[in-house]
């Protein structure tokens, strides 16, 4: 475990990072408490929580490439095919290109989503003529669930 300082999203704060030992890396935003415990190895218990879906393509079947993941914290889904109409843009006031896009489904239901790829603010027009397919990306963050356990090492330490 190390402590790292990041910037995931629109916000700055500390992180654990943990390194598993099946090698993967994982970041979790609730460090707060166990600063003591960097360095040591420890039992880390987690479970993915979904966060927002992402357009990575328009009018796409396929998409190639790495996907452009600007929250440290995140794992992303495979990308996943939708057939979406946009109902309404919503450009952020501060970042650009980032933007919501409330899109409507085939079966009727809205849903927000989310983009940083530039070439689609200027196609939001033609977005909203008719039902085209998305690429699209859920991004997962990993949750402690043994917080309990973590605290209990804490103590140990302390005593």
């Amino acid at each position: 475990m190390q402590e790292e300082l990041i910037m995931p999203s629109d916000y700055l704060t500390t992180a654990m990072v943990v390194a598993t030992a099946e090698g993967d890396t994982l970041v979790f935003l609730d460090m707060g408490g166990f600063e003591s415990l960097v360095g040591l190895e420890i039992p880390v218990s987690y479970s993915l929580q979904q966060g927002d879906q992402l357009l990575v393509c328009f009018d796409c079947t396929t998409h190639q490439g790495p996907i452009p993941l600007y929250d440290l914290t995140a794992l992303p889904s495979e990308v996943e095919f939708a057939r979406l109409q946009l109902e309404k843009y919503l450009p952020d006031p501060y970042i650009n290109p980032a933007a919501t896009y409330q899109m409507r489904r085939e079966d009727g239901t809205l849903g927000d989503y989310y983009s940083n790829v530039e070439n689609l603010i200027a196609d939001s027009t033609r977005m909203a003529s008719g039902f085209f397919s998305y690429g699209v990306v859920t991004k997962w963050h990993p949750q402690l669930r043994n917080r309990e356990v973590l605290e209990q090492l804490l103590n140990d330490e302390i005593d």
